[in-house]
Parts: C-alpha cells; sequence; structure tokens
C-alpha cells in the first residue's frame, strides 16, 4: 500500500512513519509537512491511505482531505488530532474518515487501524483487478507479458488457465507486407478465416495484438502437426497482404513461450532479407540468422575509399554488404544502426577534407536516412549508396572550391611540425587528393615542389639552432627531422655551400 502522512510537526510526521514502516516494511510511506505540499502532487490518485492532522498552516487538515477525496474517492483517511470537539468528528465522518484519532499516538491504535483499513484496501484492490481482467485489453497485456517471460505468479496462473495442454504448439506472428514496422497493428477481424480453418480442425487458437506497431499475434495448438502445416500454407494463400513467421514446434508453451515468441520474432525479421517470401518458419533460417554485427576496420576502410574514389557506388555497394553479412542473417535493426555508425565514423574521418558545418549537416542527413526502419536489404542499400553518394558530392565540392585553402592549412601543419617524416604522398592522402594532383596544387600555390619546401623549412631552422645554442650537430639534425647526420650535412652543404659546422664558425660570412 501506498501511505500519506500528513502533519506541521516534522517529529510527529516522523514518529507515526516510522511507526507505520516498523509494523508494514512493504508500505510506501511519504511525509509531507502541509495540505499545500500535499495537493501539489501528482501521485494522488495513487494513495491507499491518508493519515493527517487538522490544524495546518496555509490550509487545514480538513479542507485539504476534502479536495484529496475529490481527486481520489477510494482514499482512506484517518484523522490525528490534538482537538477532541464534536465539529471537527463530524466534519471528519462527512468526508467518509475511517477513524478520528486523538494525540498522542497510540502506536497499538494506529497498527489496529492499519489492521482493518488494509482488508478493505485488498477487497477493492481485487475488485478493480477482476474487472481489469473482463476486458480484451488487460488479456491482450497479459499475454503479452507471458510471451515476453514478465508475468507473476499470479498472472502465469491465469495463463494457465487460457492456454490448454496440446501436443504441439506453435507461436505465429502476423505482420503487413509494407515492413518490419508498421503504423497499426493487424486487424484481428480479419483473420477470421484463418481461426474458423484451425479450430474447425481442432485446434486452439488464440489471436492477440500485443506488440504495438508490429502485427499481431497467434498461439496454435493441436495434437496433428503435420496438418498445422497444411492449413498453414493454405492460410498464406487467404492473407495475402501479410507476411507469416513461426516458432519451432513446442510441446510445452506454458513453459517455454518466451523462446517461442523470440523464434517467431527472429523469423518475421528475416523478410529482411527475403521480401519475396510469405512464410518463414524459424528452423529454416535459425543457423544463418544472428544478433551482433560488427563491421571491421578493413570493411570501414574500404567505405571510405569508396566515398573518395571514383569507384561506381551501386557495385560497391551490393560488393560491401555482401562482404559484410556473408552467407548470415544479421539482426535487421543492429545491421542498420551499425551502419550508421559506420557512416558517420567514415564522415569524421574526412574532418581534412570537409567544413564543420559540412559534417554536422550530412551527420543529421545519414542520421535521418539510415535511422528510418528498412523493410529489406535492398532498401538499406538504396539509402547506403545515397548517403555515400551525398558524402562524395561535399567533398569533391569543398576540394574544387577549397584547394588553396586546403594547401595553406597543409603549409601551416609543415610549419608547426617540420621536424617529422612527411611525404607527398601521406600529405595528399590526409587531405583526401590524388598525390599527382596534389602536387601540381602545392607548386601552383607556394612556388616550389612539395620537398623542396620542407627541407627548406628545416634547413632555415637548423641555421638559426646552430648559432643560437651549443647542441651538437647530430642533436640538431634530429630536431629538424634528419635521423642521418651524413645525409643532413650533404644536404645543408648542397643547400648553402658550407657544412653546419662551418656555418656555426663562419656563420655571418655565409
Amino acid at each position: 500500500m501506498k501511505v500519506l502522512v500528513v502533519d506541521d510537526e516534522p517529529r510527529h510526521t516522523r514518529i507515526l512513519a516510522q511507526i507505520i514502516k516498523a509494523y508494514r516494511h512493504n508500505y510506501e510511506v511519504i511525509e509531507a509537512l502541509s495540505g499545500t505540499e500535499v495537493l501539489k502532487r501528482n501521485d494522488l490518485k495513487e494513495f491507499d491511505l491518508v493519515f493527517s492532522d487538522i490544524r495546518m498552516p496555509e490550509i487545514d487538515g480538513l479542507s485539504m482531505l476534502e479536495q484529496l477525496s475529490k481527486c481520489n474517492p477510494r482514499i482512506k483517511i484517518v484523522i490525528i488530532s490534538g482537538y477532541g470537539e464534536f465539529e471537527y468528528a463530524r466534519k471528519a465522518l462527512s468526508l467518509s474518515a475511517c477513524q478520528y484519532i486523538l494525540k498522542p499516538i497510540n502506536p497499538k491504535m494506529i497498527c489496529d487501524v492499519i489492521d482493518q483499513i488494509e482488508s478493505s484496501v485488498i477487497s477493492q484492490r481485487n475488485a478493480r483487478m477482476y474487472r481489469k481482467k473482463l476486458s480484451s485489453h488487460y488479456r491482450n497485456h497479459l499475454i503479452s507479458k507471458w510471451l515476453s517471460g514478465k508475468c507473476s505468479d499470479d498472472e502465469y496462473a491465469e495463463i494457465k488457465k487460457i492456454i490448454p495442454t496440446c501436443r504441439y504448439n506453435l507461436i505465429m506472428k502476423i505482420t503487413p507486407r509494407n515492413g518490419i514496422h508498421v503504423g497499426k497493428d493487424v486487424e484481428l477481424s480479419k483473420l477470421g478465416k484463418f481461426r474458423t480453418a484451425f479450430r474447425d480442425r481442432g485446434f486452439f487458437v488464440l489471436t492477440c495484438a500485443p506488440d504495438q506497431g508490429s502485427g499481431c499475434t497467434c498461439i496454435i495448438g493441436g495434437e496433428d502437426l503435420s496438418l498445422a502445416r497444411t492449413l498453414l500454407a493454405e492460410t498464406v494463400g487467404e492473407l495475402p497482404e501479410y507476411n507469416i513467421a513461426l516458432s519451432s514446434p513446442e510441446t510445452d508453451i506454458l513453459g517455454n513461450c518466451k523462446q517461442c515468441h523470440d523464434q517467431a520474432c527472429i523469423a518475421s525479421a528475416c523478410f529482411f532479407y527475403m521480401p519475396d517470401n510469405r512464410m518463414i518458419w524459424y528452423e529454416e533460417i535459425a543457423a544463418r540468422f544472428r544478433k551482433d554485427i560488427l563491421i571491421t576496420p578493413k570493411a570501414e576502410d574500404e567505405c571510405l575509399k569508396a566515398v573518395i574514389s571514383e569507384m561506381d557506388l551501386a557495385s560497391w555497394t551490393e560488393s560491401w554488404i555482401c562482404s559484410v553479412i556473408g552467407d548470415t542473417y544479421p539482426d535487421p535493426l543492429i545491421l542498420t544502426d551499425e551502419i550508421k555508425r559506420v557512416l558517420v565514423r567514415v564522415l569524421n574521418r574526412l574532418g581534412n577534407a570537409l567544413t564543420e558545418s559540412d559534417i554536422v549537416s550530412l551527420e543529421r542527413s545519414i542520421g535521418e536516412s539510415i535511422q528510418e526502419k528498412c523493410p529489406s536489404v535492398e532498401a538499406l542499400k538504396d539509402r547506403i549508396r545515397s548517403c555515400t553518394a551525398m558524402i562524395r558530392h561535399t567533398v569533391q565540392m569543398y576540394r574544387n572550391d577549397r584547394a588553396g585553402h586546403i594547401i595553406e592549412r597543409c603549409i601551416e601543419e609543415i610549419r608547426e611540425n617540420y621536424y617529422m617524416d612527411y611525404s607527398l604522398t601521406e600529405m595528399a592522402e590526409k587531405y583526401y587528393f590524388n598525390p599527382s594532383y596534389f602536387s601540381t596544387l602545392f607548386k601552383k600555390h607556394t612556388g616550389v615542389h612539395f620537398t623542396d619546401f620542407l627541407i627548406t623549412l628545416r634547413i632555415e631552422r637548423a641555421k638559426q639552432l646552430l648559432l643560437e645554442t651549443n647542441d651538437k650537430i647530430y642533436q640538431i639534425a634530429n630536431k629538424v627531422g634528419y635521423q642521418d647526420v651524413k645525409y643532413f650535412t650533404r644536404i645543408f652543404k648542397k643547400k648553402y655551400g658550407c657544412t653546419p659546422e662551418e656555418y656555426r664558425m663562419y656563420g655571418a660570412k655565409f
């Protein structure tokens, strides 16, 4: 039960709450110090019992209880007060108060009151539950919990009354053929002929729609599995608008309902790979279905290459998806989520070839395209081609319009890190250029070749270090990016006509 204790004296509230908790450990007890605090709560309809003082600031207890009763007519009221006047008692009775208790609080009296009220609350709650059980909505809710393996012992006992013992049992999912996710449940009225066909041949059929937006679920039980398969094959013709997915036959449906339901869901998901099929048995696809899917770094690199190269995206997508899934059936939702993540990772790796605003915009577009559930693997391929083409187009636009800007970024990076082992090819790949085209752009922008530019930066820095420090020649060579001091000396002499030692000694003359 959920109990509310209200008194403007914190000590009284705390003591009463402790008494209740000590007597009923399973009760949820909420404390409040005023009627105003109580009436501001959003969960007033959830309380079963309230203990309240009468005289409180802002709003007195009787006024608070009157409003509380209007909001929650079933709540039980117990008034606790230090005032014994008749008018208070009379007003309390008019509010259907169960008890009127005078302070100081007697723990035994509180416990006796709880005993009396508890039986009444339980009786009323059972009556409400019974009314709920009479509704089809509740039945669907109950079956849904059972199929997901989440029903309580009491609910399981109710399920046993609904589901008869049969030699064979199947769980069947029926979904519209327009995709895995649909906007509304299958109309159960359209399944009348199907139910009649099975029931006329001695089968038990329970049809419900517990899965919102994803069709309906049927539990079929009978003695003749071969006949059931025949009738199901005929059912396909009777339901041309729907896909039918079936679990493996089960002898103990009560004990293994969740397993069977999971099997039917898996079979239903595999229409993603077999959209031309009308009926799929779990046993047909069990060996190929898998929950896990992780696209390898190699596959991610291939995606990146496809985006920035002149590769035909249609043929690449076809072969790429085949390599990713192989001969398996990954869970479609997990597969699409993983592909979205890969495309986003590829997009962020293109930070040197795109502006930040381009990346944000493309990431949003990819999310919107891939996030929407695909009805088939072919539809997913189309979305992948669309997304990669969109990224490629943006990269090309950026590369063509901002080539000079990119060269400036490259030059800035080299100036800051001249000592690192740079190569023309590596730098071109970093900014997603063809090396030959990148070399031409660099020469056009700087007037010198990439290698000459890098050498000049290094030797100029070496000259500075030779004059301003006492570092040894090999140390200076290492600092400017040359591990071989002989090679460094040779390059230096070729550039300035003297060795590093000579420059240090006679620098002013050179």
